[in-house]
């Protein structure tokens, strides 16, 4: 129920982001960047009351899968406000989970899962912040935009390495399975 909530708290922040561009092509980022923010806090901040809940309650893989997903889905919607305010590069942040989706599509390898990683979770929970600091310049004063920059390219930073070393791992980790398949039918 609470990821349900950040989901539909995230689509009317996404209506925010995009609409105002669609029907009013001059519509500033200022005349939304208020209520993105109002809106955007309390999704991030339920991301961690439903991994709470999640861990007290009983966890179905499709409520873990929903709560991923939404959190895939906020890093990109937030990629698309700071956009304004950064520049294009910052959709690199929300398109990264969808590319290695797609990237899992052609290469079985990156399908197999995971171990837990500290340094992942840390990772994926500093990027909506981070996105929202160039909105929070705009509202914020003495919030200097140039913090925006610095905070949207760290995070991606972070994300890009985050991404790499898994691709790599889980490279290595099919390689190896593929070589033991043939050492057994070798032996065989």
């Amino acid at each position: 129920m609470v990821t349900l909530v950040r989901a539909g708290l995230l689509v009317v922040v996404a209506a925010l982001v995009v609409w105002p561009t669609t029907t009013a092509p001059l519509a500033t980022p200022s005349s939304w960047a208020g209520p993105v923010l109002l809106l955007a806090v309390p999704v991030l901040a339920l991301d961690a009351v439903d991994g709470a809940v999640a861990r007290r309650t009983v966890t179905t893989t499709r409520g873990a899968r929903l709560d991923m997903e939404t959190d895939a889905a906020a890093v990109l919607v937030l990629a698309v406000a700071a956009a304004p305010f950064v520049g294009a590069w910052v959709l690199t942040a929300g398109l990264l989970r969808y590319a290695f989706g797609l990237a899992g599509a052609l290469r079985p390898a990156l399908r197999a899962p995971l171990p837990y990683s500290l340094a992942r979770r840390v990772v994926a929970a500093v990027q909506g912040p981070a996105l929202l600091v160039p909105v929070a310049a705009l509202l914020v004063p003495g919030v200097p935009p140039v913090a925006g920059v610095l905070a949207c390219a760290a995070a991606l930073t972070a994300l890009v390495w985050s991404f790499g070393r898994d691709v790599v791992r889980l490279e290595r980790e099919g390689r190896r399975g593929t070589s033991r398949i043939a050492t057994v039918r070798a032996r065989s």
